[in-house]
């Protein structure tokens, strides 16, 4: 049935007619007439009968409310409904229900913690943002949080139990969990803010109990356990654990013992800042995070953390894989002992076996030959999207077992960047030179020259050897390690390691958990651990879509989600809702996921809407 306009001359009449066929023909039937079409604009009973028949209709409904303006509200709702269904899928809301279970908030602290991780995941920032954030997207039971709750949750998270891990080891039998040296700075704060008066605690116990603070046990590390144990099954196992340290700092002093002075990686030397540890297993999923005063040095983390490893996850044997920042002679010395397997990264330039026998060997630049001998892991790319080209050669040297590996393509970049440099470099000399000592790009190619190689007002110049020397490097890294894996497999295991580093330029530019603004030690713990909660969830999404075959780029996911929106309208008695069309790669995100499309135009209750968008499945 439709509406037509029947016109007797001047006139014209509103109708009400069907198409029906009469002896195999096609004809109108006049149902009704409903009079002249101005005398029904004039009256208004056009717009009532439509907006009565409106009632059986809610597509109808939905266009007369969008013209007589009721009452209306909107959300966004796609990236709350992807991301619940991860947090669900990760078990999320058991583990903190049993971690709960012998508390009594008087608010509901998963959901708390749900919001603050999803915050990280679209915007980040702190937790006075996300507590009025949260508002323009439909988190079901989220709507009466606010600040003071989230704050509480995140103290809970870095809430220390009745025990230190210290004393629980002790009380094992076993060895300390942290034997970490004490970072002297933050030896000093302690005694400092020690009582001055008669009943002042000694230096010793000052340090006693700073120990206790660094190595205490918390509830986010009864987390990370129930977490690990749900991902393992009868047929996996942990044999290879990546790990990589850096550092954020604070706005303000960072909590009772956490900020400390130390070396910034954020170029912020003169902010307190606090190191993290991130552990990730051999599929690239986090394990655990660690915490420690901002002048922890990288090389005193690496030993206690595979030593939590094991004693924290029941791991018998496991591998460990770490960069060059984490090596030292006591480090060596102690993974040797300990008989752990490891494949770390060597400083080129530093340690005087490769520099002189490893990379000796092989000749370079003199021998046009050196590349012999190499065994070709990944020829040449054909296409942007294969690995990398990979050669490896195996050298012995002081009875420990190094692997040379070699790049040919980023031996190209490297050369072209130092020729970019020198450039610069060459320019940047004849404006002045005493500047440019500060630039680490161009001091190591620089020299002082004799009074006979240049003027005397000039103090520094380009040293032909020293850009000799650099170009040695090129494409080249190497590795130690006293596993029996064969040479491709030590790289290919060690390259996985980049992706610890992709994390942390994720948790730094993506979810941006720098600066942290809180002043006590629980908070700071709690609010680190959400971003770790979040690489969690951004790792689920990324197996669920690489098992859908799903070609995505982050920031496009997340646009493509928070351009779904929902909008309530209430209109009478009547609530409806509608939802804006789907973009870009959306639907595919759902569909990986398993989480059902809304439909474009719904009648229903709040009540419904809070449940089923969080719990539909495809």
């Amino acid at each position: 049935m439709y509406a037509r306009i029947k016109e007797s001359g001047p006139r014209r009449y509103l109708q009400i007619v069907r198409s029906v066929r009469i002896h195999g023909q096609p004809r109108q039937q006049v149902l009704l007439t409903l009079g002249r079409v101005e005398a029904l604009l004039q009256d208004g009973s056009l717009d009532q009968l439509i907006q009565s028949l409106s009632r059986f209709s809610p597509r109808a409904l939905a266009l007369i409310a969008g013209s007589s303006q009721p009452a209306t509200h909107c959300w966004k709702i796609g990236p709350a409904l992807i991301f619940e269904r991860l947090w669900q899928r990760c078990g999320f809301p058991g583990l903190l229900q049993e971690l709960l279970r012998d508390r009594h908030f008087e608010f509901n602290v998963e959901r708390a913690l749900f919001v603050s991780t999803l915050h990280r995941l679209l915007c980040s920032g702190s937790d006075r943002h996300a507590s009025t954030w949260f508002a323009g997207h439909w988190i079901a039971g989220a709507q009466s949080l606010q600040l003071h709750h989230f704050y509480r949750a995140m103290a809970w998270l870095g809430e220390p139990l009745d025990k230190t891990a210290d004393q629980q080891a002790k009380e094992s039998g076993q060895a300390p969990v942290y034997p970490l040296v004490i970072p002297a700075a933050a030896e000093a704060k302690a005694v400092a803010a020690a009582p001055a008066d008669a009943d002042a605690i000694p230096k010793k116990k000052a340090k006693q109990k700073l120990l206790a603070q660094i190595g205490l046990r918390t509830l986010k590390d009864q987390l990370e356990e129930h977490l690990f144990l749900r991902r393992q099954d009868l047929f996996s196992e942990l044999t290879l654990a990546f790990f990589d340290t850096t550092s954020l700092y604070f706005v303000g002093e960072g909590g009772q013992t956490l900020g400390e002075l130390g070396k910034s990686k954020d170029r912020c030397p003169d902010c307190h800042q606090l190191v993290v540890g991130l552990v990730m297993d051999g599929e690239g999923a986090p394990i655990c995070c660690e915490i420690w005063p901002g002048s922890t040095a990288d090389v005193t983390t690496l030993i206690p953390v595979a030593e939590r490893l094991q004693q924290r996850f029941h791991i018998q044997r496991i591998c460990v894989v770490s960069d060059r920042g984490m090596i030292s002679q006591a480090t060596m010395a102690e993974l040797e002992r300990r008989h752990w397997p490891y494949i770390l990264g060597v400083r080129m330039r530093v340690v005087k076996t490769v520099k002189r026998v490893v990379l000796g060997a092989l000749g370079k630049p003199h021998n046009p030959q050196w590349r012999q001998g190499f065994e070709v892991v990944y020829e040449a790319r054909q296409h942007s999207k294969d690995p990398s080209p990979l050669e490896i050669k195996e050298v012995k040297a002081g009875g420990q077992r190094y692997i040379v590996c070699y790049n040919p393509e980023q031996a190209r970049k490297d050369e072209h960047d130092r020729q970019a440099i020198l450039e610069n470099l060459a320019e940047a000399l004849k404006a002045g030179d005493k500047s440019l000592v500060g630039n680490r790009g161009y001091r190591r190619y620089l020299k002082v020259p004799s009074k006979k190689e240049a003027p005397r007002e000039a103090h520094f110049q380009i040293d032909p050897a020293k850009v000799q020397a650099e170009a040695l490097y090129d494409g080249l890294w190497v590795l130690q390690t006293n596993t029996e894996m064969t040479g491709p497999a030590v790289a290919l295991n060690y390259k996985q390691l980049w992706r610890v580093e992709a994390m942390f330029r994720q948790c730094k530019a993506v979810l941006r958990t720098r600066p942290i603004y809180h002043k006590v030690d629980e908070t700071i713990r709690g609010h680190v651990f959400c971003t770790f909660l979040a690489l969690v969830l951004m790792r689920e999404l990324e197996r669920a879509l690489e098992q859908a075959a799903v070609e995505w780029e982050w920031k496009l996911v997340l646009q493509d989600l928070e351009a779904l929106e929902r909008m309530q309208v209430q209109e009478g008695e009547k609530t409806f809702w509608i939802r804006s069309q789907l973009q870009g790669c959306a639907s595919k995100v759902f569909a990986a996921v398993g989480v059902a499309i809304p439909k474009v135009i719904e009648i229903g209750t709040e009540q419904i809407m809070k449940t089923k968008d969080a719990t539909d499945t495809g």
